[in-house]
C-alpha cells in the first residue's frame, strides 16, 4: 500500500515538473524585454538596452542568454554590473556587444 501510494506521489511529481518545465518553455521572454532591463538597471545602476533574443533554458542548467546588449556607463569603472547594494552582487551573465562610455 505504502509503495503504490509513494509511486503515485513520484509519477505526479514528475508530470508536475515536466509540465511547468514545457509552460515556461513556450513563453516568449521578449515580452519581458522591458521588465528584465528595468530590473537590471536598478541592479547595476547602469542603463542597459536588450536590442536581441531573450531566451531561457533549463536543462542543462537553468540559463538566461540575451543577445545584442549594450551598457551604458557615465564613468567606465568595468565590470559595470558588478553592484555590492544587493550582499556581494550581482552576476550578469551575459557578454556586453558594447559598453558605451559617456
Amino acid at each position: 500500500m505504502f509503495k503504490k501510494i509513494f509511486i503515485t506521489l513520484f509519477v505526479l511529481i514528475i508530470l508536475a515538473l515536466g509540465g511547468a518545465s514545457y509552460y515556461v518553455s513556450t513563453i516568449d521572454w521578449n515580452n519581458y524585454k522591458n521588465k528584465i532591463t528595468a530590473q537590471l538597471e536598478d541592479v547595476t545602476g547602469k542603463k542597459i538596452v536588450i536590442n536581441g533574443k531573450i531566451d531561457l533554458t533549463f536543462f542543462p542548467k537553468p540559463h538566461l542568454s540575451a543577445t545584442n546588449i549594450k551598457i551604458y556607463n557615465s564613468n567606465c569603472q568595468y565590470p559595470p554590473w558588478r553592484n555590492q547594494r544587493n550582499g556581494g552582487g550581482f552576476k550578469f551573465d551575459a557578454v556586453a556587444q558594447e559598453a558605451i562610455c559617456y
